[in-house]
C-alpha cells in the first residue's frame, strides 16, 4: 500500500470519527424558545413561551450580547435542567435573539415573582375600636393585589388569639373603602357593622382570603378602656403561589 493511500486512509477515519462525535453531540443539543423578564448582572431571568415557566441562564458565555427585558430568544443548551425554582439551565451554548420586543403577554405568577416584599411599605395611619385606615406603598413594577377579606381575632392570653364573634355575617368586603393613587393605596376599613365597637383588649385583624391570592396583612392592636385604640405592630407576608 502506498504511502498517499495510508494519509488518505487515516484522514478517512478522522473525519468519519469527527462526523459521529458532531451528530453525537447535536443530538444532546435542546433548545427552549423565552422571553427575557428581567436582565441581572450575573444572569437572566426567561419566562418560556410554551408554558409560561421561568428558568434562569448565566450571562458568562454571552458577554458579548446586548441582552434586553422583552427580548424573544432561542436558547440553545446541553446538560439538562436544574430542578430548583426557577429552573436553571446546564451549560448553554448559544443565545439567538428572535424578536427585540416580544408580544408574548407576561404571566400573572411570574409578575407576582418579580415582586418583593421589601419593596412594600403598609403603615396605620388612623385607628379606633370600629375601624382603620391602611396607607399602602408599592414600589414593585408589577403591583401586589391586596386582599379585601378579614376577619378580627382576640388575644385569650401570652399572645394566643381566637375569632372574634360576629354580630353579622356580612361579608367584610363591603366594608372596605380603598383609594389608588399612583403607589399609594389607602384601604379604609369600618368593622361597627360586622364586629361591633370593640371593647377593652387586645386584638389583630388579618386581611387575607380564601384563595390566599398574593399577600397577607396582620395589623395588632389594643383599645382601652376609654376605647381607644392603638396600633402596635402591622405585618406583610408574601402568600405561596
Amino acid at each position: 500500500m502506498s504511502k498517499r493511500k495510508v494519509i488518505i486512509g487515516i484522514i478517512l477515519i478522522i473525519l468519519i470519527l469527527v462526523i459521529f462525535a458532531v451528530i453525537r453531540f447535536a443530538s444532546k443539543v435542546q433548545t427552549i424558545e423565552a422571553v427575557i423578564v428581567k436582565v441581572y448582572s450575573q444572569n437572566n431571568l426567561l419566562v418560556q413561551k410554551s408554558d409560561g415557566k421561568l428558568f434562569n441562564i448565566g450571562k458568562g458565555y454571552f458577554n458579548n450580547k446586548k441582552f434586553k427585558k422583552g427580548q424573544e430568544i432561542k436558547v440553545f443548551f446541553t446538560g439538562g435542567i436544574l430542578q430548583i425554582y426557577p429552573e436553571q439551565l446546564n451549560k448553554e451554548l448559544y443565545v439567538k435573539i428572535l424578536k427585540e420586543k416580544s408580544n408574548i403577554e407576561i404571566t400573572d405568577s411570574t409578575k407576582r415573582y418579580l415582586s418583593k416584599a421589601e419593596n412594600v411599605d403598609i403603615s396605620v395611619k388612623e385607628i379606633s375600636n370600629k375601624g382603620l385606615k391602611l396607607s399602602i406603598s408599592d414600589k414593585n413594577e408589577y403591583k401586589y393585589s391586596y386582599p379585601s377579606d378579614y376577619e378580627i381575632l382576640k388575644e385569650i392570653e401570652n399572645d394566643n388569639y381566637e375569632k372574634l364573634e360576629k354580630i353579622d355575617n356580612s361579608s367584610s368586603e363591603g366594608s372596605i373603602t380603598i383609594v389608588k393613587n399612583k403607589d399609594i393605596q389607602e384601604n379604609t376599613v369600618d368593622w361597627s357593622s360586622i364586629y361591633g365597637e370593640l371593647p377593652e383588649g387586645k386584638y389583630k385583624i388579618t386581611f387575607t382570603d380564601s384563595k390566599a391570592t398574593i399577600s397577607t396583612i396582620s395589623v395588632i392592636f389594643t383599645v382601652d378602656s376609654n376605647g381607644e385604640a392603638v396600633s402596635e405592630k402591622c405585618y406583610f407576608f408574601e402568600s405561596n403561589y
